[in-house]
């Protein structure tokens, strides 16, 4: 199987860096974004993306608001949120996979692993 590639977008650079190094070390290519907006470029210039896991709260662009603009970019990328704070469930679209911080590293590999894998039995979007 080919190595997933994973967006990752968090404003907070500690926890981004963190997230990096376990999906890295875990076998995934990881593409780190600070910003929703820089995500959204990278998405947009084309770059294959199998899954973007984005933050929920992020100053200039919400999670949920970036995840819609990557639906409608590239509807083939999986979809999933993280944060500390518990959106409500409507903000987070039907069927978005969501994770909460902080969590353990299996707990975050597992949550990845699981999101691609029903993305790709057409099981979420």
């Amino acid at each position: 199987m080919a190595t997933a590639r994973v967006l990752i977008v968090d404003d907070e650079p500690v926890l981004l860096d963190v997230v990096c190094c376990i999906l890295s070390d875990s076998g995934y290519e990881v593409i780190p974004a600070s910003n929703g907006h820089g995500a959204l470029e990278i998405v947009n210039a084309g770059a294959h993306i199998d899954l973007v896991l984005s933050d929920v709260v992020m100053p200039g662009m919400q999670g949920p608001v970036l995840l819609e603009a990557v639906r409608k970019a590239s509807p083939s990328t999986a979809l999933m949120l993280m944060s500390g704070y518990f959106p409500e469930e409507s903000s987070l679209g039907p069927i978005t996979p969501f994770l909460k911080k902080p969590f353990l590293l299996e707990e975050l590999t597992e949550a990845v692993e699981r999101t691609l894998a029903r993305a790709s039995q057409g099981e979420i979007a």
